[in-house]
């Protein structure tokens, strides 16, 4: 694939990173997303390994990365948070901490997943999280 074609399958991807309304966007969700719409994309040729695992990685470092920040990462998945113009980047802090803060976060996705409504309105609302309660009272 030459690297106009590249340039423009770039643009596009980030034109439906951009128009998902998730927040975050997990590895094997992209590398699903990339394959679905542009199964002519060669990423390990683009990124030059030709084997074992880093393509993936490699190619949001080379070619999505004002777009795409890691943020955290769901069992062995990287889990990427989908910067969107006019909004803050979230900054991890010194990389020492940044193992520990993502399983925590981890494990506080994983309970609130499970809470009911009324749970999490118990640890929400006190802690002055309102609008996130309400925000997840809209959920099934």
């Amino acid at each position: 694939m030459e690297n106009a074609t590249v340039d423009a399958v770039v643009r596009d991807l980030q034109g439906l990173l951009l128009g998902s309304p998730q927040a975050e966007i997990t590895g094997s969700q992209l590398g699903d997303l990339i394959g679905q719409h542009f199964p002519s994309l060669n990423l390990r040729r683009v990124t030059g390994i030709p084997t074992g695992p880093g393509a993936l990685s490699r190619f949001v470092d080379m070619r999505l990365a004002g777009l795409l920040q890691l943020c955290g990462k769901a069992g062995a998945d990287i889990v990427y948070s989908i910067r969107r113009p006019g909004v803050p980047a979230v900054t991890p802090t010194a990389s020492d901490e940044l193992p520990e803060l993502l399983e925590l976060r981890a494990m506080v996705q994983y309970a609130v997943a499970r809470m009911s409504l009324d749970e999490l309105r118990k640890v929400m609302i006190p802690a002055g999280l309102a609008s996130e309660a309400a925000r997840h009272a809209s959920r099934p």
